[in-house]
């Protein structure tokens, strides 16, 4: 009778060993989905208007030819200038509109704008007079690197000192640009016409 109970008992148990091997690969987990929204950027809450965040970004000092020249592979200033033959005026340029700050870093660009025709290089300089002066008061562009060549025009930017001492300040410019003469290439400046305004409005 013993052995009989042993043999029940084993004969059980391997079908039911059986039973769980053959069953377990239709068992399904179900696992939540997980859903994956877009980040949304926020949108200015006016058109043109630009926060500069904590930027510190300073005006690029005055540079001699050289000193551009160097910032700028050669093989890349032959391919990015614009062929003499192209450039029979002198270049000209016109500076417009208004940057109105309304806290520190926030700004809103009413037109303005630097617009320029017959730049040779993307090495040539944009360099700006501030008025009143004597203050850091950051302007760019300052060069003709990215901008589009021989005519174009790019908006103006600007940065306000720690400290300003003004409500409203005037920027005038003047760019410089290449001409062939004889066989080497001679570099002029010229004053861009208009002017564009600075000002704080908090």
């Amino acid at each position: 009778m013993f052995w009989l109970v042993i043999l029940v008992v084993g004969v059980t148990f391997a079908l039911w060993a059986n039973f769980g091997r053959n069953h377990t690969g239709n068992i399904s987990v179900n696992q939540p989905e997980i859903s994956v929204s877009p980040s949304v950027s926020p949108s200015p809450s006016k058109s043109g208007v630009t926060n500069l965040g904590k930027s510190t970004a300073k005006d690029v000092q005055s540079l001699t030819p050289e000193d551009v020249e160097k910032l700028f592979d050669e093989q890349y200033l032959i391919q990015q200038s614009v062929p003499y033959s192209q450039l029979t005026k002198p270049a000209a340029c016109k500076v417009e509109g208004t940057l109105k700050f309304w806290d520190h870093n926030t700004y809103e660009t009413i037109g303005a704008k630097i617009s320029y025709t017959g730049e040779d290089s993307p090495a040539r300089q944009i360099k700006w007079k501030i008025f009143p002066a004597g203050e850091d008061l950051g302007i760019g562009p300052n060069l003709m690197a990215q901008l589009k060549l021989p005519d174009g025009e790019s908006p103006i930017t600007a940065v306000l000192p720690a400290t300003p001492h003004s409500k409203n300040y005037v920027l005038t410019a003047s760019i410089t640009y290449g001409r062939l003469v004889g066989e080497g290439v001679r570099v002029y400046e010229v004053p861009c016409s208009g002017q564009a305004n600075v000002k704080l409005d908090y």
